[in-house]
């Protein structure tokens, strides 16, 4: 296993650059000491009739794990429950660490302190 840890803005930008993997917002969990766990999934890109796709996989890519949430604010209108992560970002004013993805969905956690872990398998 590999782990990446981000404790800055710039570090949750490069930890952004290496989550081309997919996210499972239906089995994320809550532990008692706070942490948000966002279940990692790998993807696979197709190519057909000169158009690319990517798809999910069920195939377990490894956990994001957000320390010290405060809360989680969910905006999921695409209601698919896995979703591609295209960007990952942290706004220090208002204590945010935020993933989008392609799809109309936007999952922000607000922390006290930023600290987020990678693992990978």
């Amino acid at each position: 296993m590999v782990r990446y840890a981000a404790e800055t803005e710039q570090a949750v930008r490069e930890l952004g650059s290496r989550l081309r993997l997919w996210v499972d917002i239906d089995r994320r969990a809550q532990r008692s000491d706070g942490a948000i766990v966002l279940p990692l999934l790998r993807g696979r890109r197709t190519t057909r009739f000169g158009m690319t796709s990517e798809q999910a996989l069920s195939e377990a890519a490894g956990r994001l794990i957000v320390h010290d949430a405060v809360s989680v604010e969910l905006n999921d209108r695409a209601c698919i429950g896995t979703y591609d992560i295209d960007e990952v970002s942290y706004d220090p004013t208002r204590g945010a660490f935020v993933l989008r993805s392609s799809f109309p969905m936007e999952l922000t956690i607000l922390v006290r302190q930023l600290y987020v872990e990678l693992e990978l398998e």
